[in-house]
């Protein structure tokens, strides 16, 4: 069996999530630095209740990367990141947790090659 493989049999019904600190508790300095976007470890949410489901101000701590079972998740979601706000918070965590990509990057460039060749040779995609 994979690592990777294991690793999900392992941790089978958790999730990766992270916490998010309302604004309001935070000192007035660094609540105006968040809302400028110059606190990297602090991903900004205004208030928007219909996209966000909150009614206060917070922000996503990249530092508070916690593992949770789905059992502790109560009900559906109230909110959700759209596709462009997923990819800023996921570049960010990777910057923030110094996380190397070149392997995985590496094996999906060279997937994508085998692919392409496959395709010129005229062999069905597999």
């Amino acid at each position: 069996m994979s690592y990777q493989r294991a690793c999900t049999a392992q941790h089978a019904g958790q999730s990766a999530a992270l916490r998010i600190v309302r604004l309001e508790e935070l000192p007035v300095p660094s609540q105006q630095s968040i809302r400028a976007r110059r606190e990297p470890s602090l991903f900004y949410l205004p208030v928007d209740r219909p996209k966000y489901g909150m009614t206060k101000e917070g922000a996503v701590d990249l530092n508070a990367l916690v593992r949770i079972h789905e059992s502790a998740v109560a009900g559906r979601p109230i909110g959700r990141l759209d596709a462009a706000e997923l990819r800023v918070l996921g570049e960010r965590l990777v910057e923030h947790l110094d996380v190397d990509l070149t392997p995985a990057i590496e094996q999906k460039a060279r997937e994508l090659l085998e692919r392409i060749a496959a395709a010129r040779r005229g062999e069905p995609a597999s």
